[in-house]
């Protein structure tokens, strides 16, 4: 697998050292598939994956692009009772293994693997998904954007993998090899319609998936002013007493953000001072 050039690699190493095990089965996949040479999610994705799972508590998920079902899997594991995933791959040699993988996992009542091409495959679901990972081809990510959007449930959260291929997508087009360039202008193009999309809005640094941005706001606006304040009231406190300031995580902010606000969300970034609707 390439390098990640966007981050140091050392700080990211040691970063990953702190997570905790996943299962065997799991830590086995993953090890087969680089072993393989696969293409699967990095274990800085794996750890951001689990977190929204956890946060969101999705009962549907989405996921293009199998591979060899690491993620699926893994995703699966945090899941509450009754929850499911749908998975879709193309590459013909990887889907015999992600059947075996699911069933080694004893993930076979929880993960449905639908086979062919994945437009194709999205055009034809119905109802919609609380959460959807898309890691499929990446030059293709512009084309799976309407379908996707369209089965994307009000308040559900879209993942993206990899848009910024490690970095590239910031260079200039003629600074990336040629064979990438396609790559290149394609999620520029997904980046640059995802952020101007009507139905997905960023706010306030807070991203609101196919929700009005505005009712969203006005209604959750008195638990973000509550949790705030005691958030700098902790933090004016601490630099006061200890000289240090109190270092608030996203996932403490977030969390008691969830458990204030019933309506259905998802939210992506940090929350400042102002906004537009």
């Amino acid at each position: 697998m390439e390098k990640n050039m966007i981050v140091n690699e050392r700080i990211t190493d040691y970063i990953n050292s702190l997570e905790c095990s996943e299962s065997l089965v799991c830590e086995q996949i993953r090890k087969e598939a680089l072993s393989d040479f696969v293409p699967i999610i990095r274990l800085e994705t794996a750890s951001l994956l689990k977190f929204f799972v956890t946060l969101t508590r999705p009962k549907k998920i989405l996921e293009v692009g199998t591979a060899v079902g690491y993620s699926a899997i893994l995703m699966s594991q945090y899941l509450e009772e009754g929850a499911t995933i749908t998975t879709i791959e193309k590459y013909e040699p990887r889907i015999p293994i992600a059947k075996e993988n699911f069933k080694r996992a004893g993930k076979e009542d929880v993960i449905t693997l639908l086979e062919g091409d994945a437009l194709e495959i999205l055009k034809g679901l119905d109802g919609s998904y609380d959460m959807i990972f898309m890691d499929a081809a990446k030059a293709q990510y512009i084309y799976y954007l309407p379908e996707v959007i369209r089965l994307l449930k009000t308040g559900g959260l879209l993942i993206s993998d990899n848009i910024l291929q490690d970095g590239d997508v910031a260079q200039s087009r003629y600074a990336v090899t040629r064979r990438n360039r396609t790559i290149h202008s394609r999620m520029r193009e997904y980046l640059y319609t995802l952020i101007n999309h009507v139905e997905i809005r960023p706010t306030c640094n807070v991203i609101v998936s196919k929700c009005n941005a505005k009712y969203f706001l006005n209604n959750s606006s008195p638990m973000l002013e509550q949790l705030s304040s005691k958030y700098y009231e902790i933090a004016a406190t601490s630099e006061r007493v200890t000289g240090y300031t109190y270092n608030i995580t996203l996932l403490d902010f977030f969390s008691d953000f969830a458990d204030s606000f019933t309506e259905s969300f998802a939210t992506l970034g940090s929350v400042n001072d102002g906004g537009s609707t």
